[in-house]
Order: structure tokens, then C-alpha cells, then sequence
């Protein structure tokens, strides 16, 4: 009867302590998996830092994201560009809720008006010391160009978010898609699947007859690279009823009056030049011209617009 006591209580310990293993087994499984998997500091809705030092700027820029879940290492990354306003946080916002329907994840940089002041710095690339009156002497270093900084942002982007091979899509509107077709112009080798160019109030022409920042002349660009420039799939997006000559923001001068008007003419004069350079030229061109019926200046339904040509 003793040993039988002494057998049960044997057999109760030796439970305990199998569970005790078990338990330390399941926590330390856990934490390796914690520690394997950083994971993935995005999450959700927020915002982050990017280190632009190497491009002259003073302080981090802010990164605003949105990561939905039930993402992995494919889920696609849309860099969206904001406008003159320099609302990164609201363009974020505005594409949460059809990112978390489509699965891709939303990177916002902002252009603050204290790193990057005036059309220069931002919409003109910062690649001359002022873009509007660009000389060899002012000629900046690439590594100090605004449109370099986001492939280095992409990288963090990969490996902040766990979407490690995701392919990377662009959109820009207004200010922004000033920003984003100069990039395309003077970054050709970028690694982007699809752009949407949106109602750029003006643009850089891809001639090089044309003295920049109206066109490629004496600017640091060589005329080969526009075979890669042309051969990305870009839509140059813009609304049928963004066609006010006195819109705000809207740069009136010589120079920019050759391309149109308002936003509307000069989208069209601007994809129409590229497309018969590109003819001239023989290369490649895989551009296309979306006039979106209905359409004005309003950025929310221009970025969803732009989403829905990116991912159809």
C-alpha cells in the first residue's frame, strides 16, 4: 500500500517535471523564433526613420507605412509620393484601406519643407544646387540627389516589413509625380515594376534640345539612358477636368507654357513628345497616356486611381 503511495507520487513528480521540460522547451522555441524573425518592425500603421545624412540632409527623414497582414517575403511595396503640402502622412492614409484589400504595403517618404526646401530639392531631384538655374558649377554629386534616396529606402523598406522579395511599384501625384518622373529620367536603372506619373504640374521633356529643367539639356544625363527610361511600364495619369490655368501651384511662365496650359495639356504634351523621341530614336516605349474621365486635381481619388492601373 506504501509502495503503491510511493509509486503514484513517483509518477506525479516525474509528470511535473516532463511538463516543466516541455514548457522551458515551447519558451525558448518561442524566443528563437522572436530572435530569428525581428519581425518585421512594421507592422500595421506608423511611422519611421531614414538615415539621409549621405544625401546632405540634416536630420532623418520620416517614413510613413502601412503594412497589412497575412503579408510575406512577395507582397508588393507602393512607394507613394505626396505633393506640394508635403503630406506623406495623408497619402499613406489615404491608401490603407485599398492596400489592406489589394496586400501591398504603402511607404510614404517625406520631403519636409527643412530638408529639402523649395521645387529644387524636391521636385526638381536635387540635382543641381538650385534646378532652376543649373550650371556646371552647381552641378551636385549623385549621392547628394533626392531621386537617389529611394532605392537605399527600398532596402529598409524589404527589411523592415518582411516583404524581402517584393516588387516595387511608384506612384506620384502632383509635386510628387514631379519627384517621380524625374527619377524615372535620371535613376533608369531603378528596380520598379509599374509607375503612375500623376498630374505633374510641370515636367523635365526627354530632350535634350530642351535646356533643363524643362528638358535634358545640360543636365547630367545621357541620351542612352532614355531606351531604359522608356522601356519601364509608366502611366502618365491625369484627370479630364484638371484643365484650370489658374489652379494653384501651378507654374505659369515661358518655359512651362510651351507644354500647355494646365495639367492636362501638359500631360498629353509631355507623353507625346517622349512617345515620338522614342520613335525617332527607334527604342523601345512602353508608356501609356490615362486620361481618367471625371477626374480633378483631388489626390485621394487620383492615388486610387493610379492603384487601380498598377494593380488592375
Amino acid at each position: 500500500m506504501t509502495g503503491h503511495f510511493f509509486s503514484k507520487k513517483r509518477d506525479l513528480n516525474s509528470l511535473k517535471y516532463l511538463c516543466l521540460i516541455l514548457l522551458c522547451i515551447c519558451t525558448c522555441l518561442s524566443c528563437k523564433k522572436e530572435n530569428a524573425d525581428p519581425a518585421y518592425e512594421w507592422k500595421g500603421s506608423g511611422v519611421d526613420q531614414f538615415d539621409a545624412t549621405f544625401a546632405g540632409v540634416a536630420k532623418p527623414m520620416r517614413v510613413f507605412y502601412y503594412s497589412p497582414s497575412g503579408i510575406n517575403e512577395n507582397t508588393p511595396i507602393l512607394f507613394v509620393f505626396h505633393g506640394v503640402e508635403r503630406n506623406a502622412m495623408e497619402y499613406r492614409n489615404a491608401l490603407e484601406s485599398i492596400a489592406g484589400i489589394k496586400s501591398f504595403i504603402v511607404v510614404a517618404p517625406e520631403f519636409s519643407e527643412e530638408n529639402f526646401p523649395g521645387q529644387s530639392a524636391y521636385q526638381i531631384g536635387n540635382i543641381f544646387q538650385d534646378g532652376d538655374q543649373p550650371s556646371p558649377q552647381t552641378l551636385l554629386p549623385q549621392n547628394k540627389w533626392s531621386v537617389g534616396l529611394i532605392e537605399p529606402m527600398l532596402d529598409m523598406a524589404r527589411k523592415k516589413s518582411g516583404a524581402s522579395n517584393g516588387a516595387c511599384y511608384l506612384i506620384g501625384h502632383s509635386a510628387g509625380a514631379q519627384f517621380l518622373h524625374r527619377l524615372i529620367l535620371f535613376k533608369p536603372d531603378f528596380p520598379f515594376a509599374r509607375a503612375v506619373v500623376s498630374a505633374a504640374g510641370w515636367y523635365t521633356l526627354p530632350d535634350t534640345s530642351v535646356a533643363f529643367p524643362y528638358g535634358l539639356g545640360a543636365s547630367p544625363f545621357p541620351l542612352q539612358a532614355l531606351s531604359s527610361a522608356f522601356s519601364r511600364k509608366v502611366f502618365v495619369q491625369v484627370g479630364n477636368q484638371d484643365n484650370n490655368p489658374n489652379a494653384s501651384n501651378l507654374r505659369r511662365n515661358a518655359e512651362a507654357d510651351k507644354q500647355g496650359t494646365h495639367r492636362l495639356a501638359r500631360a498629353q504634351y509631355f507623353f507625346n513628345q517622349a512617345e515620338n523621341i522614342a520613335g525617332t530614336q527607334s527604342m523601345p516605349f512602353n508608356w501609356e497616356l490615362k486620361i481618367i474621365s471625371g477626374l480633378n486635381h483631388n489626390y485621394i481619388p487620383a492615388l486610387q486611381s493610379g492603384v487601380e492601373l498598377i494593380f488592375p
